[in-house]
């Protein structure tokens, strides 16, 4: 009996140890398997951080004057690809910074709708005297200027017309012959005293959906005909051109940058957008006149655009990955309209 006792409390000394260990071992078996998955998941993110990124292979300004020489560069065609062994980038989380020492901005590709509306009364009640709106109508070869620096901007839906009515409070209008809309090039700025001007938007320009985008190789680079350039909206939007893409995979709603593509970002920097309505007009009016657009502008972010002898330095920044490096001097005249920057 005695002999039976100790064997029974070995056995139960001897179970307990081995539960002690089995338990030991499932703690270091998940631990260390834990470990190796964050080690392998960290080595691919840093392996995908470092192999991938975007490439800057060239930068062509444009310059609109005639002679060159005397205007400043408007546009920018900034030429990307991405590095050698470089996952896809998707270019829609991708961004353009630039710099020119006074001001940066930050640029982007559009991808949500886009709704004019509320993006023409907000701008336009910003309080900012430099930036201003442009109104085209092309075929009377007309426009309607109007200064961003309304105070007093309502927004009501007119359900009977059908339009959207952004009412201006105290503007003054100005321009050739006193700018009479309708008849004359005109300018609209705040005033303390003045008359009411109405901006008309048709519903469906608040649901546009869409793309700054061109697939395939085109003749001009800077052609206003191009959608990249077209459908830009805000001036800090940028719009793509796709020169190589064998595989397709530049698509408008969702651009990826893969092995073999080469890209071109394109920027407005200087004058104003130009941003083609087609049928959906936008009508300016004073009550008494009235101006019907078929395009709309705004004063590009670095208005009136690159000068001369002008520093800027920037990046083109992956959602991961290395970025691209922009710096480059503009030349101390431009004796062209397509100028080689970088």
């Amino acid at each position: 009996m005695r002999r039976g006792a100790v064997g029974i409390g070995t056995l139960i000394v001897f179970i307990a140890m081995v539960l002690v260990a089995a338990v030991a071992a499932a703690v270091l078996i998940n631990t260390s398997g834990f470990l190796q998955q964050k080690a392998s998941a960290t080595g691919r993110e840093t392996t995908q951080e470092v192999a991938s990124g975007i490439k800057v292979v060239k930068i062509i300004g444009y310059d609109p004057a005639t002679p060159p020489a005397s205007g400043k560069i408007t546009k920018l065609a900034v030429y990307v690809s991405p590095n050698a062994g470089s996952t896809g980038i998707d270019l829609r989380k991708t961004k353009v910074i630039l710099s020119d020492g006074n001001a940066q901005a930050i640029f982007r590709y559009r991808t949500e709708s886009f709704n004019w509306t509320n993006y023409i009364a907000t701008y336009l009640s910003q309080g900012d005297s430099t930036k201003y709106m442009m109104f085209y109508d092309t075929a009377a070869n007309t426009w309607v200027k109007i200064i961003a620096n309304f105070s007093t901007v309502n927004v009501v839906y007119d359900s009977v017309a059908g339009v959207y009515n952004i009412t201006l409070s105290n503007a003054v209008i100005s321009g050739i012959s006193g700018g009479t809309l309708g008849t004359d090039n005109v300018t609209i700025y705040a005033s303390t005293t003045g008359t009411t001007v109405t901006i008309q938007v048709k519903p469906a320009l608040n649901t546009f959906a869409g793309y700054a985008h061109e697939s395939g190789v085109v003749n001009d680079v800077f052609g206003t005909s191009l959608d990249a350039w077209d459908n830009i909206t805000a001036p800090t939007d940028f719009g793509l051109i796709a020169l190589q893409d064998s595989d397709g995979s530049i698509k408008a709603n969702y651009p990826t940058l893969n092995k073999g593509d080469l890209v071109v970002m394109t920027l407005f920097v200087g004058g104003t957008t130009y941003f083609d309505l087609g049928t959906n007009t936008i009508t300016i009016t004073d009550g008494t006149n009235s101006e019907t657009a078929d395009h709309v502008g705004f004063s590009a972010v670095f208005d009136p655009g690159f000068a001369p002898r002008t520093k800027i330095t920037g990046k083109v920044v992956p959602e991961f990955g290395a970025p691209g490096v922009i710096e480059f001097t503009t030349p101390s005249s431009f004796t062209s309209n397509v100028i080689e920057l970088q």
